[in-house]
């Protein structure tokens, strides 16, 4: 599963997650965050669904996945609710706008097709409850017809964690680069390859956890550390070496 946000664990700020059952979705996250403490977003390649709460009044969102590290938007709420959609696996309502909603935050109310949601919602009910009314409205708005070939190299990407050549790997497949590029952008809302750099950094920055920086190299396909540096800082704000001393006082999730 891959990260998302990361935060001091010294800071005043409680998350809890609860990993979905369904093909749909991967996870839902409750964030309180009274102080507002800074939470860094890195890129996942998935799409979210938020209520944010500030002063009681809440609000929903539909929020792409960022492309650069950067600070996350919510860090100025006091309370969050989320779902995380698995990447490529969006709702017919959603995966229309994909071009749109990737790196953006869009408040639900402007879109048509999300705005019913918010009826149902109520600025003070359980996270519990909250994940009900979500999986109620969005379950039942499936694709009908699950796209195999996107589902097919996302599941590929992810088993060689993101260390692949792109035109071999559409080849496998017995397509066109061109037309799964285009199928795969469809479902995703970014490139084949950008998707595997998103997950050959996550990877990385696992590495980098687990103080297993051989692996970087010798198993991602890092051969120029110059380029991995740029790369890492790029996707999470901050340089390797930053991250490694500061990785003891963060938390990922």
């Amino acid at each position: 599963m891959k990260r998302t946000y990361y935060f001091s664990k010294a800071r005043d700020l409680i998350y809890e997650e609860v990993l979905s059952d369904s093909e749909m979705f991967e996870k839902f996250y409750e964030i309180q965050n009274g102080h507002k403490e800074t939470l860094m977003v890195i890129p996942d390649g998935c799409v979210d669904i938020q209520c944010v709460w500030k002063q009681d009044q809440m609000s929903m969102w539909i929020c792409g996945s960022v492309m650069n590290g950067s600070v996350s938007g919510i860090s100025g709420y006091d309370k969050c609710y989320g779902a995380r959609f698995n990447a490529g696996k969006l709702p017919e309502c959603l995966k229309k706008y994909i071009d749109i909603i990737v790196e953006n935050r869009i408040p639900a109310r402007q879109m048509e097709e999300t705005s019913h949601v918010l009826r149902y919602l109520d600025a003070s009910m359980s996270f519990d409850a909250w994940i009900d009314v979500i999986r109620g409205c969005f379950e039942l708005d499936h694709s009908t017809e699950e796209n195999r070939l996107t589902q097919g190299l996302i599941r590929e990407i992810e088993k060689q964690r993101g260390h692949v050549v792109v035109r071999d790997l559409v080849d496998a497949f017995g397509y066109s680069h061109r037309y799964a590029n285009y199928v795969f952008k469809s479902d995703v809302g970014c490139s084949i390859k950008k998707y595997a750099g998103i997950v050959r950094l996550q990877a990385s920055m696992n590495c980098l956890l687990n103080r297993d920086d051989d692996a970087i190299y010798n198993d991602l396909g890092y051969y120029d550390q110059a380029h991995f540096i740029r790369d890492f800082k790029n996707f999470s704000y901050t340089t390797p070496y930053s991250f490694k001393k500061m990785m003891e006082n963060l938390r990922l999730v």
